[in-house]
C-alpha cells in the first residue's frame, strides 16, 4: 500500500500490504484521502486499514450495476462512512454502455453520520437531476 500522509506543509510516502489487497491514502487540501475501487466497498476492513492509515475521506469510483446497485450501493456507502467516521465521496458510471453493460450511477458525497450530501442520479428520460 502507497500511503501518502499530509503533514503540514509535507507529505510522506509509506509502502504497506492490506492482505493482497493494495490501497492508498494522497494528502489533499480536504486532508488525507484513501483511495478504494469499485468491489472494495464490501470489505470494511480496507476502510478501516485505510482510516488507521490516516484517511479521513474515503474515494470510491464505481460502476456498479443497476440491480447490485439499487440493492447495495448507498447502504454500502453510508455504512462505510459510518463505521469509520469520515467522509465518503462516491463517483459512479451510469447509463447504458453497450446492449449487454449499464451501470447505475448515482455519485454521491455522504458525512461521517451516513447522511447523503449530495447525489447525482440519471431521470427516467436520461437526463442528470
Amino acid at each position: 500500500m502507497l500511503i501518502v500522509k499530509n503533514t503540514p506543509g509535507t507529505c510522506r510516502v509509506v509502502f504497506h500490504h492490506f492482505h493482497r489487497l493494495i490501497f492508498s491514502t494522497r494528502c489533499a487540501p480536504v486532508g488525507n484521502i484513501g483511495v478504494t475501487t469499485c468491489y472494495d466497498l464490501r470489505f470494511p476492513e480496507l476502510f478501516t486499514a485505510l482510516r488507521e492509515a490516516g484517511a479521513q475521506v474515503m474515494l470510491v469510483p464505481s460502476a456498479f450495476m443497476p440491480t447490485t446497485g439499487k440493492a447495495h450501493w448507498e447502504v454500502l456507502l453510508r455504512a462505510r462512512a459510518i463505521e469509520n467516521q469520515c467522509y465518503v465521496v462516491a463517483a459512479a458510471q451510469f447509463g447504458k454502455h453497450n446492449p449487454k453493460r449499464a451501470s447505475y450511477g448515482h455519485a454521491m458525497i455522504i458525512d461521517p453520520w451516513g447522511e447523503v450530501k449530495q447525489v447525482h442520479q440519471l431521470s427516467k428520460n436520461g437526463t442528470r437531476r
